[in-house]
């Protein structure tokens, strides 16, 4: 617990000093400090909540069915945007949703037919795997309703400030965490050697990067298109597999890698279509008004 609490705070703690210097040069964003800091404590908690299981489930779950079951979060994700953000369904964007997760578990059943060394297969861990899934999907609902604004001029700017108010309460919760488990439990924490600091660090930097992109994707989109964009990292997994392990993929591993890519085309495709279409409804409406201000004017100058 000790170990992934500090991974998990480490992508987003250097993105602190960003929201130290916007304080510092009185950059207020859409929201106030005081409302940035209240959401980003819960967010915080849920995005802690989701790296702690997702590290749990890293050793008792192979590489493949750990990457292509997270990327059904895509499908809770979408649940979740009719629910709690009022999305519309759309049969054609849940057709493409229901491809791409099919893709996703295709992949996963073929890569629980190779052995891995050093993972240990277990319930448990699929298990941890589902609540990371859940968590992560909660994350992204909630920083898009709480945070996002169609009229933020700045969004770049209120992402990357909520991202540096999240590292400022996990600076919070990562130590308190440490010290319930060392005081509470048999456990003991130990300071990772050299090499695996390091690579701590590396993880953090990549992290941060990721976090920070999806919550600015999400801010200038919406979780739906960030959720499937994120689950094109199946077919990177399986070429990472083959380039990096020299693992080839099985018959089934290379259809649903297909479909994933099919899935994702179709989606986005559709939502491309209904931005047009929204797009000219929008313009349609504004010449609309102006002729009706056009003949408002005309009668007002005729009556005259």
């Amino acid at each position: 617990m000790a170990i992934s609490t500090l991974v998990g705070a480490s992508y987003i703690i250097l993105l602190s000093p960003y929201a130290i210097w916007c304080w510092l040069k009185g950059c207020r964003g859409y929201h106030s400090w005081t409302y940035t800091l209240k959401v980003s404590g819960i967010a915080s908690l849920l995005s802690l909540a989701c790296r702690d299981t997702w590290y749990y489930s890293l050793d008792q779950t192979t590489d493949g069915s750990n990457s292509a079951i997270y990327r059904t979060c895509t499908g809770w994700v979408y649940l979740f945007s009719i629910f709690f953000l009022g999305e519309k369904v759309d049969v054609v964007k849940l057709g493409s949703l229901t491809i791409a997760v099919l893709g996703s578990v295709a992949v996963a059943v073929a890569s629980n037919e190779k052995e891995e060394d050093g993972v240990h297969k277990s319930i448990i861990g699929y298990v941890d795997l589902l609540a990371s899934v859940l968590f992560f999907a909660a994350f992204q609902i909630f920083v898009k309703k709480f945070m996002s604004h169609e009229d933020d001029t700045t969004p770049t700017l209120t992402s990357l400030r909520f991202c540096g108010c999240i590292g400022l309460w996990i600076l919070l919760w990562g130590p308190t965490s440490v010290l319930f488990w060392m005081l509470f439990t048999t456990r003991e924490f130990t300071f990772p050697p050299r090499d695996v600091l390091e690579t701590t660090i590396g993880i953090g930097v990549l992290d941060a990067i990721y976090s920070a992109s999806i919550i600015i994707c999400m801010h200038l989109t919406d979780p739906t298109f960030t959720s499937v964009a994120t689950i094109l990292v199946v077919p990177m997994t399986v070429a990472a597999d083959f380039f990096i392990h020299k693992y080839y993929p099985s018959a089934l591993s290379a259809i649903g890698t297909l479909i994933v890519i099919l899935g994702c085309c179709c989606f986005n495709y559709r939502a491309y279509k209904l931005s047009q279409s929204s797009d000219q409804k929008t313009e349609s409406d504004d010449d609309d008004d102006d002729d009706e201000k056009s003949h408002l004017v005309d009668d007002a100058i005729n009556q005259n």
